[in-house]
């Protein structure tokens, strides 16, 4: 996919904003390199917490359960 920026999505790249880019049914943001390797650094270093991957059973999976027992 090849994308036209208009002078106003230049400056909004330049200026270290992301730029939406709409194809069809697709919606992609348009950042820097550096503004990338930012937010790769910052999920690379974070821990996740093993306790958020821990079920006590299936009832927790389930959204129609009731909270209160019943």
């Amino acid at each position: 996919m090849i994308a036209q920026l208009s002078e106003q999505q230049r400056q909004s790249l330049f200026a270290g904003m992301p730029v939406e880019i709409r194809d069809g049914e697709h919606v992609f943001y348009l950042i820097t390199k550096a503004e990338y390797d930012a937010a790769r650094a910052a999920l690379d270093a974070e821990e996740i917490e093993p306790s958020f991957f821990e079920f006590d059973d299936d009832e927790d999976l389930d959204p129609t359960a009731s909270n209160d027992g019943t």
